[in-house]
């Protein structure tokens, strides 16, 4: 059972990684096809990467490629106030959907992947808007 802190900031985290994707509509990649967090070149960010502040951002993030064994986003994210200090493992579940969607899906079904995991995780939210 997720604490009410951390599931006020997943929805949070929601809303603007779904914003971030829907305005970015483009997979952040590096030039051999890989995902990164942070392209400097196109300033493109993944869906965990639009969560990292730029002056929290370190190449070395690029290097881990499992998340949940990804310390310098996890120190990023917490620093940055994104997710509590204690609540990674909860939110990693949460972050790696995203981060799958960005990763795997093409971009033109964004929208409905996120319209799909907004119905799965946040069902009461939904009602209030329909």
């Amino acid at each position: 059972m997720t604490t009410p802190e951390i599931t006020l900031n997943l929805h949070q985290i929601f809303t603007t990684v779904k914003a971030h994707l829907l305005i970015q509509m483009a997979q952040c990649k590096g030039e051999f096809g890989a995902c990164m967090y942070f392209d400097p070149y196109t300033g493109r960010k993944c869906a965990v990467g639009c969560l990292i502040p730029q002056s929290l951002y370190d190449r070395d993030m690029e290097e881990r490629v499992m998340l949940q064994d990804n310390r310098p986003v996890r120190e990023a994210l917490e620093a940055a106030g994104v997710i509590p200090e204690g609540c990674w493992s909860i939110a990693v579940p949460f972050l790696m959907r995203m981060q799958g969607i960005h990763d795997t899906y093409p971009v033109s079904l964004w929208a409905s992947a996120l319209d799909t995991m907004e119905q799965e995780f946040f069902p009461e939210t939904l009602k209030d808007t329909q």
